[in-house]
């Protein structure tokens, strides 16, 4: 079975450009447009792994991540993936310090996403 994400992203565009690398990898998805609805989508259903921007309204993703990581297990533990325009070095240590399992620049590199997504949900992609 391949794996459902979440993709966390509060620019349409990116949204929709992300969406289509993830069907085109044959992944399934579910998108919200900030970091409140992605703590409720957690809550509501399983996901392998979440995509989430650190920029978004209502709530940030740096939060939401940190309230996710305070929830019960599974949501507690499901990896999260920090989607960014920001140089790494600059926003990996909040990042991390939030709970995130890693960080995706943007724009986006496909090959990028494909190797982090098989990474972090330890399933043999093909």
């Amino acid at each position: 079975m391949s794996p459902h994400l979440l993709v966390a992203e509060d620019n349409r565009p990116n949204r929709i450009l992300i969406e289509a690398y993830l069907k085109k990898f044959g992944f399934t998805s579910a998108s919200v447009d900030n970091g409140s609805a992605a703590l409720e989508a957690v809550q509501g259903q399983v996901f392998d792994l979440v995509l989430m921007d650190i920029q978004m309204p209502k709530m940030d993703g740096l939060a939401a991540t940190r309230h996710i990581r305070d929830l019960a297990a599974p949501c507690a533990d499901i990896p999260i993936l920090a989607l960014t325009a920001s140089e790494p070095c600059e926003v990996g240590p909040a990042c991390s310090a939030a709970g995130m399992n890693g960080i995706i620049s943007k724009p986006i590199d496909p090959a990028d996403l494909y190797a982090k997504i098989a990474h972090h949900t330890g399933r043999p992609l093909v």
